[in-house]
């Protein structure tokens, strides 16, 4: 089963306006339909970014998991599966 990696930055003075939640659903949309035989996308999130972690659990992506990417940093790994 293929999967994919999702990153978005949107820059401070476009923060709060709800244009992370856009751009992934719509990226996802636009991708989904070139990209068809992409079952799982994978999200990798700071746990401390609480803003991050609402944007993509509203987009349908589930935690997965926390683990350390090394000494003193950890992510999150959050899954959303093609239905």
């Amino acid at each position: 089963m293929e999967s994919v990696e999702i990153n978005i930055v949107v820059v401070p003075e476009w923060k709060g306006k709800g244009l992370g939640g856009k751009i992934i659903r719509e990226g996802i949309a636009l991708f989904r339909s070139e990209h068809p035989e992409i079952y799982i996308i994978i999200a990798l999130i700071n746990p401390d970014n609480i803003s991050s972690r609402k944007v993509f659990a509203g987009c349908g992506f589930q935690y997965l998991e926390t683990y350390e990417v090394k000494e003193g940093l950890s992510s999150e790994k959050w899954i959303l599966r093609n239905n």
